[in-house]
């Protein structure tokens, strides 16, 4: 009998934490920081967060983000302290919740999403990196060779 409670506590704590994550079913709450040259934007649920989808829209341009489940905790509009990421808006499409991220520039910048179970972290870039890098090749003639090696632009 005691082996068995030892096999299984063993096993319990080899195994990795989103084995029994169970799946969210609210967005919970979100956090807003702002970094250098960036808006960093944690997304909390109450369960695992991995089944969302993410893509872009235009005119204007905005971050949409899928999630298989309905119900938001956050208020409808949250307005964000930030030129180019002016507010996050929620609403129900086809049975999911939408979030959207408005974007006040022609295209949206470069992002970067991380999943940890429960949280959605998404890193936004508040200006372009093509247009940085055209300031800075004035100066330093050298990013003009890297802009080509490295097909940063």
């Amino acid at each position: 009998m005691k082996k068995r409670i030892l096999i299984i506590a063993l096993l319990v704590m080899c195994l990795p934490y989103y084995a029994f994550a169970i799946p969210a079913t609210s967005l919970e709450k979100i956090n807003v920081e702002i970094l250098e040259k960036k808006l960093k934007l944690t997304l909390m649920a109450n369960g695992d967060i991995s089944d969302y989808l993410s893509f872009e829209l235009t005119n204007p341009a905005r971050l949409v983000i899928d999630f298989p489940f309905d119900k938001c905790k956050l208020p409808q509009v949250y307005q964000l302290k930030n030129k180019v990421y002016p507010r996050i808006r929620w609403g129900i499409f086809k049975g999911k919740l939408r979030v959207v991220v408005d974007c006040s520039l022609k295209r949206l910048p470069f992002y970067k999403i991380e999943i940890k179970v429960d949280l959605l972290l998404i890193f936004l870039q508040s200006v372009y990196i093509k247009v940085l890098l055209s300031k800075l090749s004035k100066v330093y003639p050298f990013l003009l060779l890297s802009k080509l090696l490295f097909h940063l632009v």
